[in-house]
């Protein structure tokens, strides 16, 4: 199958920071409003960011607005009934329609992923996480949400139509077949970032290993990659 809209003027990679999630929240007009697609914009150049059909499992935002803190009342000031329309959302995910219109995007953050991401994540590597960390106990599935935010979010961006021949692309490999005229690399941060910030977890940000490559060392396979890319690619922009 032919690849769509090969030579675009710019393709990013990287996590939630370029992919444009707020909030904790992973969804199309969160995308279409990221600092890529607002650069893309300003510069009248054609860029198509993801735009999933649904919110990644959920909207923080939006359950936000549902509280009423003029209510002295726990169920007031708690998310009630979020467990509930996540499992919704989830099963919405694992539709058949869960799909986009695109064959592919020139966005391919992932928020929540990590630097071997664009190398090592696949739609088929996404979707077997997926299939892995479903469980049918409602409390033991809230434990596994973090990684299945990171893996319906990653199916979806890299292969959006579910084609079988895009099924094995990670994010340099789309980049390698489209060959953009500009590259953007924004990616590093879920490192250990949000141990230290979020559960006050006093360690580096540049922890984590996959299959043996440190932090570093996963910058090296990327960079590797990256130098290989041929003149068409006429500019590489890391942003760490």
């Amino acid at each position: 199958m032919d690849i769509a809209r090969r030579n675009p003027k710019l393709m990013v990679l990287g996590d939630s920071l370029p992919q444009g999630c707020r909030s904790m929240t992973v969804r199309a007009s969160l995308c279409a409003q990221s600092w890529p697609a607002r650069i893309a914009a300003a510069q009248n150049w054609e860029f198509v960011p993801p735009d999933h059909p649904w919110e990644v499992l959920f909207d923080l935002e939006q359950e936000i607005r549902r509280l009423k803190p003029f209510i002295f009342a726990p169920t007031a000031l708690s998310l009630v009934g979020l467990p509930d329309r996540m499992l919704d959302n989830l099963i919405l995910w694992m539709s058949a329609a869960a799909k986009s219109q695109h064959q592919n995007f020139d966005n391919l953050a992932i928020a929540g992923s990590e630097v071997h991401h664009m190398y090592s994540g696949s739609g088929k590597h996404f979707a077997a996480q997926i299939t892995a960390l479903l469980r049918q106990d409602l409390d033991e599935q809230l434990d596994h949400f973090v990684d299945l935010h990171v893996a319906i979010n990653g199916r979806f961006v890299l292969n959006p139509q579910r084609l079988a021949d895009f099924d094995d692309y990670s994010p340099l490999d789309w980049v390698e077949k489209r060959q953009p005229e500009m590259l953007v690399v924004h990616s590093g941060h879920n490192h250990g970032l949000f141990k230290f910030g979020f559960l006050g977890k006093n360690v580096s940000i540049t922890q984590g290993e996959y299959e043996g490559r440190d932090y570093f060392q996963q910058w090296q396979e990327v960079a590797q990659r990256i130098a290989k890319l041929p003149a068409t690619v006429k500019r590489v922009v890391v942003v760490l």
